[in-house]
């Protein structure tokens, strides 16, 4: 594929290929009358149509609509011209294939519709214009994922709002259990993990592994998120499949922020995991200095065993992370404590 005029183009393209994605309608038009296959497929099994509305070339598209071009054709990816509009923004592209009579339901090789493509890409225009026409706000792609989840992913707020207001249920889950809330923890996305709590995205809800938005968002790191979650009300001491609390996944990071909001709101410092480790044992093993030595200075237990009977010091010990050891020792661990060997 190759860009002129920033407009996208296959290589080895055939003429009515090139001449719709340009908006060389003359072109297109005399190809056209001359006979030329406005149905021929490109290397992605697109067409001319598909070309156009990728492009944003409207007059091109209703010539070709008018030439009788199949509105419904499928590219490799089982997208047709409906869903390259949608997804690309392009807005009398998306009216006039509309009005040609295309399906706004159509489903791609994902199983997703022009709805989804249009939300997961922040297109306002476009998904009013499909809702005029009848889209499913609550249409599933093959993750189970709705227009909802594809926005709160991208951060799209805005989108999210309208989404809403069309009744998108906030509390809808993927084929992972996550909400969109989930997501928009996991990414990252403040404003949009505030939307959705104000519409009543839970902020409790458990996902396959049961992590909460509140382990998502420790974990990847996104502090404004896990404020604005804490402040909502997530439990701080939820269990994920492997008994871990937020404050573990802070530790094992080395999220040290984090690690400091989730206490000063009230988090067990001591919490133990399927494997008896602490918060503290886990910032060690990862070898996370900053992290560790909050966790201390906060108090946390240094003497604390896991199942096998090892001390923070062992898996600093083991790790090999002198740094760590050496500000372990400073706080006092017994340094005679003997490691459990299987």
């Amino acid at each position: 594929m190759y860009l002129e005029e920033e407009v996208l183009i296959n290589d080895h393209a055939p003429p009515v290929h090139i001449a719709a994605s340009l908006g060389h309608t003359d072109i297109l038009s005399f190809l056209i009358d001359t006979g030329f296959d406005t149905g021929a497929r490109g290397v992605d099994h697109d067409t001319a149509l598909h070309c156009a509305a990728m492009n944003g070339q409207a007059d091109s598209l209703q010539l070709l609509l008018d030439a009788e071009a199949e509105r419904e054709a499928r590219d490799l990816d089982q997208k047709t011209p409906l869903h390259l509009g949608a997804a690309h923004g392009h807005i009398a592209v998306t009216v006039a294939l509309i009005r040609a009579g295309a399906d706004i339901k159509a489903r791609d090789m994902d199983q997703k519709t022009p709805l989804h493509w249009g939300a997961a890409h922040g297109h306002m225009v476009v998904a009013v214009e499909l809702f005029r026409s009848g889209a499913d706000v609550e249409a599933r792609d093959m993750d189970e994922r709705t227009p909802l989840h594809w926005a709160a992913m991208n951060g799209h707020t805005e989108m999210m709002n309208l989404l809403i207001g069309e009744e998108a249920d906030v509390q809808a889950k993927d084929m992972d259990a996550k909400t969109a809330l989930h997501w928009a923890a996991l990414r990252g996305h403040r404003e949009a993990a505030i939307t959705l709590l104000r519409a009543g995205g839970g902020v409790n809800a458990l996902d396959k592994n049961v992590n909460t938005p509140l382990h998502w968002a420790v974990s990847e790191g996104h502090t404004k998120v896990a404020k604005e979650l804490v402040t909502a009300g997530a439990n701080l001491e939820a269990l994920n499949v492997s008994l871990s609390t937020p404050l573990h996944g802070a530790a094992r990071f080395g999220h040290t922020a984090l690690l400091k909001v989730l206490i000063v709101a009230g988090a067990d410092i001591d919490a133990l995991d399927e494997e008896h480790k602490a918060p503290l044992h886990w910032a060690v093993h990862s070898g996370k200095i900053e992290a560790v030595r909050a966790l201390i200075d906060t108090g946390a237990n240094i003497h604390a065993q896991t199942k096998d009977q090892n001390t923070p010091l062992h898996v600093a010990t083991l790790k090999g992370h002198t740094d760590v050891v050496l500000l372990l020792i400073e706080a006092g661990v017994d340094i005679e404590a003997k490691l459990k060997t299987k």
